[in-house]
């Protein structure tokens, strides 16, 4: 990345049962955006609840989606550990995803 170049900026996305689990999957995100994404404090985004909860019951993924809806936070990228943070069924997830691709923003799960 050249220096005239600003390092994409990332949101980070994590969904767990525990707070201890939320925290752990964020310190995973961050190691993984580092060096690569410009990610702040107020660019993490951690629901702490089961995960048989559909997206739309989720409310930090919910705040995420209004931020870039209302172009309040642009992200070119969502960092999210895998596909079972986002949602529990292929459908749910698609949906999830096309969300995202329909706003120019990207979603990478550092594991499948």
């Amino acid at each position: 990345m050249s220096r005239s170049q600003p390092a994409p900026r990332a949101a980070l996305l994590a969904r767990c049962s525990s707070e201890a689990n939320v925290c752990s999957q964020v310190l995973a995100l961050r190691q993984a955006a580092a060096g690569t994404y410009l990610v702040n404090e107020d660019d993490i985004y951690g629901d702490h609840i089961g995960g048989a909860s559909a997206p739309s019951e989720r409310p930090e993924l919910a705040r995420l989606m209004q931020h870039i809806e209302a172009g309040t936070k642009q992200y070119d990228v969502v960092l999210v550990t895998d596909r079972a943070r986002i949602g529990r069924t292929p459908e749910a997830v698609q949906e999830v995803l096309d969300w995202f691709a329909r706003r120019g923003v990207r979603v990478e799960f550092q594991q499948d």
